[in-house]
């Protein structure tokens, strides 16, 4: 794991499970009936979020856990009331202190992240794990100007990629009229077929797939046209 995704991984490890554990303790304490109630459907909430989205983390998109947004936050109130159980004399400057710090954190691991997004475009040995819009965008119109006047053509190879990437770049190629599918078995042998793959396997399937027409390689992947 890179060195800043495990900042950021233990950082939020420490915020979200810290805070988990700060909701149920407040949970047991707290008198009043509203309160009461809304900690522990905040509790039952982020549980059944946990335990539904997390064994899936790799194979959904992010806009998934837009509905938890407001969790972090929660959480946060929390350590706060913590701190000022804990050291009664905290002032508001130094809480104030400590947002500011997670503020700065949180925009240097996103800009880092973006960072590292940026150098798939040219660095053919990243994993093929997300989806960026350049990409798809790239590929989109290699499909169009390779579909050779089909309506319809088929995607084959990196299963995952496929699985993340195939909506988005139809939602492209759909402008030019063309459907994407996915090879299977009973797959039209007369549609043109794309293979993607990632750029560092490249030379490995120019050198055993002998029906390529046209390759386009951008980044960390690239696209194969077979012939048919």
């Amino acid at each position: 794991m890179h060195g800043l995704n495990i900042q950021a991984f233990l950082c939020g490890f420490i915020l979200f499970f810290g805070g988990l554990l700060l909701a149920i303790r407040a949970l047991r304490k707290e008198k009043r009936y509203e309160r009461r109630v809304f900690l522990g459907l905040m509790i039952l909430f982020v549980s059944i979020l946990f335990f539904l989205l997390v064994p899936l983390a790799n194979e959904i998109s992010m806009r998934f856990f837009l509905i938890s947004l407001f969790i972090p936050f929660v959480f946060l109130g929390l350590w706060f009331d913590f701190f000022e159980e804990i050291f009664p004399r905290t002032n508001i400057i130094f809480l104030f202190g400590i947002t500011i710090v997670l503020v700065c954190m949180n925009i240097f691991f996103v800009l880092a992240s973006f960072k590292e997004y940026h150098s798939y475009l040219t660095n053919s040995s990243a994993g093929m794990d997300n989806v960026l819009l350049k990409e798809v965008e790239d590929s989109a119109s290699f499909i169009v100007s390779e579909s050779r006047g089909a309506k319809k053509v088929v995607l084959t190879g990196d299963k995952k990629y496929i699985f993340k990437a195939m909506k988005s770049m139809e939602y492209f190629t759909k402008r030019s009229g063309i459907q994407i599918i996915e090879k299977n078995k009973k797959t039209d042998p007369s549609l043109p077929v794309f293979l993607v793959e990632n750029t560092k396997n490249k030379e490995k399937v120019l050198a055993s797939e002998k029906n390529i027409a046209q390759y386009l390689s951008f980044g960390r992947f690239t696209l194969f046209s077979l012939k048919l």
